[in-house]
């Protein structure tokens, strides 16, 4: 029997919502075990205009929901798992219009369940872009209208309160930064912490907030530590006598600080200019370092210096070689490339510009121990480094490659593409002491042929897998004849590993146009290399996935004996998206039919061997019509964690016949294959919704309490809930159940 009910849930008498509620139970329990979902449309409120532009599935399975175009003020819901509506807040969004972004209120979901509504271009009456941080139950919401009374506000003009970032803490607190929050004279920021259990309310003040002492001095979050605390920077904070020298101040997470930085509660600079581009970084163990590549070391300018802080007290004193890693030499940059932690709390930096007695510009990459750090210059005896002028160890000149990257087992991996007429090399790091010595084909990989800039590539150059190997990618790489084809290979990440990279230790391509080449790591261990620009044969440009074994690697070419390839001209196949279970989709956005041109495919395959053919109909969910490139939001709607491999395709410019830019959304935990259609999406009802709301203004969250998706659809003022993965036979406005 199929049963098909237009289930329509808005506020209705208590009677009414309570048979509702019962019908929407029992439409669940018959839909236990089937192999489709059933889909539930939550209607806006009355006067709802664009209901579901942020939506936020809480831990205990209540759903918060805004509407940033309800008249007159905005409003923001909370909903009960069984989305019953326990709260309603006004005033969320003064003057409300059609122009009003979809984005303009944001929920942050905190560490404890609670959580948080900000708008950083509120107005505080006839106050504007006061901005509003207000904290609310996960259990009760929050009701009335937002007001000092219930939210942490900004009194004066472009205060922006929140603008800046609201960052949740590990201990279900919370830290609001007001960049530019003013004293009444000047812009000077405000860091206010907020309690997760009661939330902070009023006007920031330097009673409630660590503020700035002026323009030149003021105050921004630096990061939160892995053990609640945080870090607060200045990078102008000075004195009379040391003018802009800035500083870093430890913070307490679970009371929060007030007042101003000082040289008794920080560690500050030695000269004007040192925190310049600050980074801060928090390691694993819950301490920190901060990265000043601007330090200046006395005379030598820009020599740069990497502190190490304790994440559970204050640090104070005056950055020097005494208390953090420095250069010796003007602009050697010491912490500029990167600084990288790794997952047994301790830490690499890499300063591909440093000089020493080998050469200008030949790099190095130092460890540092995460419980106590490591303090003195860079040099030969603390380093990887360079042994020839123009090395770039661990960089590049361009800054495209990550100079160190962790692996899971705690070791690391250096990237040097410019490495010996820019060969390029790729050595092993160890994680609990560090390495040592002069990059040479002796303790790492090289390149064979100049220019084969080995790592250099545009997403990764090394690759970490979940066990602890790395693949390595390098779309410059030559073959016999000179072409740059590309290759992938497989490195054990126990040990060093040496030689050169060539086509009987990896899988290379066969054609040029390798640049778009990626490595995407599984969940299981294993790996997928894309060639987006392979050719296959005279069809230029279609595209090719070959799965790769990440316990042993895997070698070879590129061949339509070996992968997955596209079928035209410009298929561009090559976007691998990896799932929790370690199977994965690869998403063609590009791929064209015989009749249509553009229409997108998504191609799902075995985390344990891959998938070998050609893209087509029969083994991928494909799009009907010119231009409905589906899954093209893949960034953004294809990668949330959903559980046990499900998977959600958005495609926002999806035709629905006549109805253009309607938007579809697939969600599913196997293979799909066919067009896209009622059978097996949900499609909008409304022409642009995929432009409205679509990429900008529809949002996914999985509900992982009542283990079912919700997807927030303002362009037809409703949130879709889906309760299982499979076939969906309705549209929006339909409850469909077998």
């Amino acid at each position: 029997m199929f049963l098909q009910v237009s289930d329509v849930k808005t506020q209705f008498p208590l009677s009414i919502r309570t048979a509702t509620t019962m019908l929407l139970a029992l439409f669940l329990a018959l839909d236990a075990g089937r192999t489709h979902a059933a889909q539930f449309d939550l209607v806006g409120p009355p006067g709802s205009v664009a209901f579901g532009a942020q939506i936020a599935v809480l831990p205990n399975g209540n759903l918060v929901v805004t509407d940033p175009r309800r008249p007159p003020d905005g409003a923001a819901y909370l909903y009960s798992r069984d989305l019953e509506l326990i709260s309603t807040v006004a005033n969320v969004v003064p003057n409300t219009g059609s122009g009003v972004s979809l984005d303009s209120v944001k929920i942050v979901v905190l560490k404890n369940g609670n959580y948080l509504l900000t708008n950083s271009f509120w107005s505080n009456g006839s106050v504007s872009s006061a901005g509003m941080v207000a904290w609310a139950s996960g259990e009760t919401g929050l009701a009335g209208a937002i007001s000092s009374a219930n939210a942490l506000v900004g009194t004066r003009t472009d205060d922006n309160v929140g603008e800046t970032g609201v960052h949740a803490l590990a201990n279900g607190n919370y830290v609001v930064d007001s960049r530019r929050w003013s004293n009444g004279e000047e812009m000077v920021g405000a860091i206010t912490w907020g309690s997760g259990s009661t939330g902070v309310s009023g006007a920031v003040t330097p009673q409630n907030s660590v503020v700035g002492n002026s323009f030149f001095a003021s105050v921004s979050f630096g990061t939160a530590l892995t053990n609640g605390n945080y870090v607060i920077v200045s990078r102008g904070w000075g004195t009379p006598q040391e003018p802009s020298v800035g500083g870093a101040m430890w913070a307490d997470g679970s009371v929060g600080a007030t007042g101003h930085m000082t040289a008794e509660n920080s560690l500050i600079g030695s000269t004007g200019g040192d925190f310049t581009l600050p980074k801060v970084l928090p390691l694993a163990n819950g301490n920190f370092v901060i990265a000043l590549p601007y330090w200046d070391n006395g005379n030598e300018i820009n020599a740069g210096a990497v502190v190490w802080g304790d994440g559970t007290k204050p640090n104070v004193g005056t950055i020097s070689s005494a208390n953090a890693l420095v250069g010796a030499r003007t602009e050697n940059w010491v912490g500029y490339d990167d600084v990288q932690p790794l997952a047994n709390g301790n830490y690499v930096v890499a300063s591909s510009f440093w000089e020493g007695a080998t050469g200008t510009n030949v790099g190095a990459v130092t460890w540092g121990n995460g419980a106590t750090g490591i303090t003195g210059e860079v040099s030969a005896q603390n380093s990887l480094i360079g042994g020839a002028d123009f090395q770039f160890i661990g960089g590049d000149p361009d800054y495209v490659v990550d100079g160190v990257v962790a692996l899971a087992n705690g070791n690391y991996v250096v990237t040097s593409p410019y490495w010996n007429g820019q060969k390029g090399a790729i050595t092993w790091g160890n994680g609990t002491q560090g390495t040592v010595g002069v990059v040479s084909p002796s303790n790492s990989l090289v390149g064979a042929t100049t220019g084969d800039q080995l790592g250099l590539s545009w997403r990764s150059g090394v690759t970490p897998l979940a066990n602890g190997n790395y693949v390595v990618a390098s779309p410059s790489w030559k073959n016999a004849s000179g072409i740059d084809v590309g290759a992938a290979t497989w490195v054990d990440g126990s040990g060093p590993r040496t030689g050169s990279v060539n086509a009987s230790n990896s899988l290379v391509g066969t054609t040029p146009m390798s640049a778009g080449m990626n490595v995407v790591a599984l969940t299981n261990g294993h790996y997928v290399v894309a060639f987006p620009g392979w050719d296959r044969g005279a069809v230029m440009q279609a595209g090719a996935v070959v799965w790769g074994n990440g316990d042993s690697g895997t070698i070879g070419t590129v061949s339509v004996e070996t992968a997955l390839v596209g079928a035209h001209e410009r298929d561009y196949v090559g976007w691998p998206i990896a799932l929790t279970d370690g199977n994965y989709i690869i998403c063609s956005r590009h791929f064209s039919t015989d009749s249509a041109a553009i229409v997108g495919a998504v191609t799902w395959a075995s985390g344990w061997g891959g998938l070998v053919g050609e893209v087509n109909a029969s083994n991928s969910l494909v799009g009907s019509s010119p231009d409905d490139s589906l899954c093209s939001d893949q960034f953004d709607y294809l990668e949330p964690r959903l559980p046990a491999g499900q998977y959600l395709v958005a495609s926002p410019e999806f035709d629905d016949g006549e109805l253009v830019d309607a938007a579809a959304f697939t969600w599913a935990e196997t293979p799909l294959v066919g067009a896209v259609n009622h059978e097996n999406s949900v499609i909008g009802s409304v022409r642009a919704g995929g432009e409205d709301g679509g990429r900008r203004g529809v949002f996914a969250a999985y509900d992982f309490a009542n283990r079912r998706l919700v997807v927030g659809r303002p362009a037809s003022n409703l949130v879709t809930v889906m309760t299982s993965s499979g076939v969906f036979r309705s549209g929006f406005e339909d409850l469909a159940v077998e």
